[in-house]
């Protein structure tokens, strides 16, 4: 074989071993970068919830214009309310009497961050292990009060640590967020749907804010 056989050869070799390492390289490179560049997966579970609770706040509007401008929790289950529930434990109640509003599955009644939760497939098996938000039952809770806490993450507390069952929220308890959820232990973020329908993450300076407006505090939450 000549000599100028081998030398193409090695050369060849060379190229093509060169090929490899700026492929690696720019793998490498690329895998390091796309964290950088892509969505944080906590930031889009928020938004999903957010979401989810807006798309709560139009069912609550439909079945309080179908039942004399009032919530389920203000209308006895003889009227067709949830009021007999709304000082127990079963928070599920006060949404799965809404089901035609809501659709045909509980899935919006669950938010992507809430691992402590499971998705229910209907409303038939539906409880508080398949539900993320509270509902805020303050008696005579009015369309014309816009500050009013309608629902929202179930994280909230008003300065004890995370708890299930009747809240009670007023304008000098240290509400807040417990973690877990949203955010993390130091810097806690949660969601609240007003009864206008608005909805917003909250920590908890804003929190504290949005107890003080008028009408908003003292608020009765049922927390599942």
């Amino acid at each position: 074989m000549s000599r100028s056989k081998i030398s193409n050869r090695r050369n060849h070799g060379m190229t093509l071993l060169e090929s490899l390492v700026v492929m690696v390289l720019l793998a490498v490179l690329v895998a390091m970068l796309t964290p950088a560049f892509a969505p944080r997966q906590p930031n889009i579970a928020r938004i999903r919830c957010v979401n989810n609770l807006r798309a709560i706040g139009a069912p609550f509007r439909i079945w309080a214009n179908d039942h004399l401008d009032a919530y389920p929790w203000e209308l006895s289950t003889n009227e067709g309310g949830t009021k007999e529930y709304a000082f127990g434990p079963e928070v599920y109640r006060h949404f799965q009497i809404m089901q035609n509003e809501l659709g045909q599955t509980p899935k919006i009644l669950l938010c992507p961050a809430d691992k402590d939760r499971f998705f229910a497939t209907n409303f038939i098996n539906f409880n508080n292990s398949n539900l993320s938000y509270f509902a805020g039952i303050t008696i005579l809770a009015t369309f014309t009060n816009t500050h009013l806490f309608l629902s929202g993450d179930r994280h909230l507390t008003n300065g004890t640590s995370a708890r299930r069952g009747l809240l009670k929220l007023a304008t000098n308890d240290p509400a807040g967020w417990a973690g877990g959820i949203h955010g993390d232990e130091q810097n806690p973020t949660g969601n609240i749907l007003f009864s206008d329908g608005s909805v917003f993450s909250l920590k908890t300076p804003g929190l504290r804010q949005a107890l003080q407006k008028p009408g908003a505090a003292p608020a009765m939450v049922a927390v599942p």
